[in-house]
């Protein structure tokens, strides 16, 4: 009879222990390709990041509404956009060739982030992102800032582009984190492809660069003998005026000269300033 009531206080503290352990294993309750954020009403947001596929265990887990679990994705995070737009100075450039060629681009862009337990720890307790959704929406506003960037690597390598698909080289990588160090500061860029829809001819726009930059080489001189020739027809009108000012200075001073001037004796106007000397 002790032995029935020993084994029914035994199944009954086991259950007991087993509700506690299920009840406190947190990485039970989301699912296995998730991590989560654990935050709770008496501690706060945890430092630990629960995993689904891995053991986690947390006595705040046994007060009932005490923790909420935030769930993101274990998987890379890839963001699709476009680029789309014109080389620089594209219509000058074009001015200066033939049927005036256009340089427009158009790429669809896939850019792939991965985001680390820490990185992921500081963006939801500073209230940047607090969902997947959030999280895809942040590295989409970081895509649309690093494109411009992007584009301008992209025609670094010209003598590679093509129609098609296209991805990033290491190096590639590296240089585009290296243009947008703020902006890639907080989350880790993994790699980025791109589908080239429409590419402008770069060794063409080369040429109606160089044209044009041929262009304002040579206006630029001509505008500096313009300026040398004008400021000599300034310094001879210079030179005229002062003379002509100190001829009138004359005639005011020796009344008689300008009588002569007015009855056209230039002559004797001539002995008169020689006899003055």
């Amino acid at each position: 009879m002790k032995a029935r009531k020993f084994f029914f206080k035994f199944i009954i503290l086991a259950a007991i222990a087993a509700a506690v352990f299920v009840c406190g294993w947190v990485s039970l309750f989301i699912d296995t390709e998730t991590r989560a954020v654990m935050t709770t009403k008496l501690g706060g947001t945890s430092k630990n990041i629960v995993y689904g596929n891995a053991f986690h265990w947390s006595y705040h887990h046994l007060i009932p509404k005490n923790t909420k679990l935030t769930p993101f994705s274990l998987k890379d995070t890839t963001i699709t956009s476009s680029i789309k737009g014109k080389l620089p100075s594209a219509d000058i450039y074009s001015s200066q060739l033939p049927l005036n060629p256009v340089f427009d681009y158009n790429f669809n862009v896939k850019v792939s982030y991965s985001v680390s337990d820490q990185q992921l720890l500081s963006l939801y307790t500073e209230n940047k992102v607090l969902s997947q959704g959030d999280l895809e929406s942040y590295l989409k506003n970081k895509t649309d800032v690093i494109v411009q960037s992007l584009a301008e690597i992209l025609f670094a390598d010209s003598g590679n582009l093509f129609c098609g698909s296209y991805e990033f080289s290491q190096e590639q990588i590296k240089s585009l984190v290296e243009k947008n160090k703020a902006a890639l500061s907080d989350v880790e860029l993994k790699a980025v492809t791109i589908q080239i829809i429409t590419v402008p001819d770069i060794q063409l726009y080369n040429e109606g660069k160089k044209l044009y930059e041929n262009y304002i080489s040579y206006c630029d001189e001509q505008l500096k003998e313009s300026s040398k020739l004008y400021a000599k027809d300034f310094i001879a009108q210079d030179k005229a005026i002062e003379r002509l000012a100190h001829f009138a200075e004359l005639m005011d001073n020796h009344p008689h000269l300008a009588e002569l001037a007015k009855n056209g004796q230039i002559s004797a106007i001539i002995e008169s300033l020689s006899s003055m000397r």
